[in-house]
């Protein structure tokens, strides 16, 4: 575009709400208006606890009256789809996720030139319910879109299992990682100090929902296999909000039990998280697939990455984007807890490998930003 391209984006999920597609839409919008976009993005209140209007740097943040979306909330959305679109022109709507789907998919041509959405993963097995895919299918919501960005190749091929007969308009756009987890300014002793490890500990750290599909229970049996001589030295960190309480009750219990140290963070700022990748060895986050909800991706592994991190990971989603096995890090298939227990060892005995990946994963890490990944959305 010769001009100056105004996008709008519209996102279900926001901060002070925490979660992906939040930060995806964060993310994306500030790196596009970084490369010179007129952005505006509209993102829930939840309720009078976000601002009203505000920026973050160049993006303008519009906040909508809302809180966690559900169904009957789809008109509210429609009416201010609309509104906005009908009042102020857009080069771009973009719909970050589901909820505007349909919002946006039906706007006329002349409020909405270029058509975009994003597809994460989970969402689109929740399109294929018999259904839902009926009338998916019979009002075309999806072919009237002019992209559908998918976040990797597991997700790219999810929906062409599910809608084959609309290839021509799907691509990839990887996502990216915020400059901030980079960690050329951390010192690692001091990092160690100022979250109380010491300087001969072996650290793990898993980031994430404690939920079953996360798969503590599997790196839990894994870590639990090692040599007596690693786990006196092993530290096991996890971080991330409870999930399922049944889940948790169990997963604390065996806790209780392990045959290594561990730590339990349940919610962290960004800084001290940042601290505590410096702080590791190395990053494990041993997913497993679900009926319905799938690891489109795994950002949580580039920002490790930027760290410095090399990860362990299972074969599942598309895991697989965001680490290359044997370049960034390991992957073994879902529930191999014996491969598991032997790629842990690997790398926490074998230093020369474990630093090789640690280079690789930091520069893999550089090349995935924000910035490339608004380049691909938007083909600025």
């Amino acid at each position: 575009m010769a001009r100056t391209p105004r996008i709008l984006i519209l996102s279900s999920e926001y901060s002070p709400v925490r979660g992906g597609i939040g930060t995806y839409a964060r993310e994306l919008g500030v790196a596009a208006a970084n490369l010179g976009a007129e952005v505006v993005l509209y993102a829930p209140d939840y309720h009078g606890r976000a601002a009203a209007d505000e920026f973050d740097g160049a993006l303008r943040v519009i906040r909508y009256k809302s809180g966690k979306h559900y169904f009957g909330h789809l008109p509210d959305k429609f009416h201010l789809t609309r509104a906005t679109t009908f009042k102020t022109p857009f080069d771009i709507i973009h719909a970050v996720d589901w909820p505007f789907y349909i919002p946006v998919s039906t706007l006329p041509r002349q409020q909405a030139p270029i058509r975009l959405a994003t597809l994460h993963g989970t969402e689109i097995n929740l399109m294929a319910r018999p259904k839902r895919k009926f009338l998916l299918d019979t009002f075309g919501i999806m072919p009237r879109f002019d992209g559908l960005l998918c976040n990797s190749r597991f997700t790219q091929d999810l929906y062409r299992r599910h809608f084959g007969n609309r290839l021509d308009h799907s691509r990839i756009a990887l996502l990216g990682v915020s400059h901030f987890w980079h960690d050329a300014d951390l010192d690692k002793t001091a990092a160690r100090a100022c979250m109380n490890f010491q300087s001969g500990d072996l650290i793990i750290i898993t980031v994430g929902r404690l939920t079953r599909r996360k798969g503590h229970l599997t790196a839990l049996r894994a870590l639990s296999r090692l040599d007596e001589s690693l786990r006196k030295k092993l530290v096991w960190v996890i971080v991330g909000p409870d999930g399922e309480n049944d889940y948790i009750s169990e997963l604390n219990a065996k806790l209780e039990n392990a045959p290594f140290r561990t730590r339990k963070f349940a919610d962290l700022h960004e800084e001290d998280l940042r601290k505590l990748y410096k702080c590791a060895d190395l990053f494990c986050l041993t997913g497993s697939p679900d009926k319905e909800k799938v690891e489109g991706f795994g950002l949580v592994f580039l920002e490790a990455g930027a760290a410095g991190l090399p990860s362990l990971a299972t074969r599942t989603g598309g895991v697989e984007d965001a680490v290359i096995h044997g370049k960034t890090g390991l992957i073994v298939e879902v529930d191999a807890v014996d491969d598991l227990t032997s790629a842990t060892e690997r790398l926490l005995l074998d230093h020369e490998l474990r630093g090789r990946l640690s280079t690789a994963a930091r520069d893999y890490a550089k090349d995935l930003t924000w910035e490339r990944c608004a380049r691909e959305t938007y083909l600025l």
